[in-house]
């Protein structure tokens, strides 16, 4: 349904955390930077720049005077990060929180997608400490309000991060080789993901039009790429050949 209903310019950044949900449904959901790290490796890998960012989240549920606030003072104990975190994505003024169902007040919501509103003059919504209301179909209303750069330094500087790093490119390719499969299997759909302002989305879709792939025992996902001699070649999708290189990290 995300793919059939996405417009172009936003289709990828709806599929994605949507995909992403779909393969840990039944995982713990208070994951928040495992989440955004396999996430924000997947959007690179579509030629998008992301990156975390701590928040802290308010949400006052209908009727409900006092409400739930989560994420003040980001810190970690050891290898656990008390706090909470969205993936934002610069070029397109939107973040995503991929593990809203962590809370209790919106156990069985799904992953948000929401428009961040940059203050006039400000240089960027995460940077400048922005804030962002996002209402609900229930009536809840969510209040977020960006972390500073000094956080955002903190969280992501911590051992168990970097440690990890490899380990989140390789789920986060694995996603993204999902994403650009499933958009080329439907003629309608694959039009429509052409005409996003993605150029290297576009470039793996046109490159990988009718290319087998195959899906491992490991779940690696490595498409079969025809080389000079007539052979094939199982390449990962960050191996494919194509004009426009995946973003880097921040």
């Amino acid at each position: 349904m995300i793919v059939m209903k996405a417009p172009p310019d936003r289709l990828p950044l709806w599929l994605l955390p949507h995909l992403y949900r779909s393969y840990v449904s039944g995982a713990k959901s208070n994951i928040c930077i495992d989440a955004c790290q396999t996430l924000a490796a997947a959007f690179r890998q579509l030629g998008i720049r992301a990156r975390l960012w701590p928040v802290e989240l308010t949400i006052t549920p209908p009727g409900r005077i006092l409400p739930a606030r989560y994420g003040a003072n980001p810190r970690w104990n050891g290898n656990v990060f008390h706090g909470h975190c969205v993936l934002w994505l610069p070029d397109h003024q939107h973040f995503i929180d991929v593990t809203l169902e962590q809370f209790a007040e919106t156990a069985h919501d799904d992953p948000l997608v929401g428009r961040a509103l940059v203050p006039p003059g400000a240089p960027d919504w995460a940077a400048s400490g922005g804030e962002s209301l996002v209402p609900r179909s229930d009536g809840t209303l969510l209040h977020y309000r960006a972390g500073t750069a000094d956080q955002a330094t903190a969280m992501m500087d911590a051992a168990v991060v970097r440690n990890l790093v490899a380990a989140h490119h390789r789920a986060g390719t694995n996603l993204a080789s999902t994403a650009v499969a499933m958009c080329g299997a439907d003629p309608e759909i694959l039009a429509r993901a052409r005409s996003g302002p993605f150029p290297r989305f576009r470039a793996l879709l046109d490159a990988l039009q009718g290319v087998p792939f195959e899906v491992d025992e490991a779940e690696d996902w490595r498409f079969s790429w025809p080389a000079p001699d007539g052979s094939r070649r199982p390449l990962r999708l960050d191996e494919i050949p194509v004009s426009v290189p995946p973003t880097a990290g921040p």
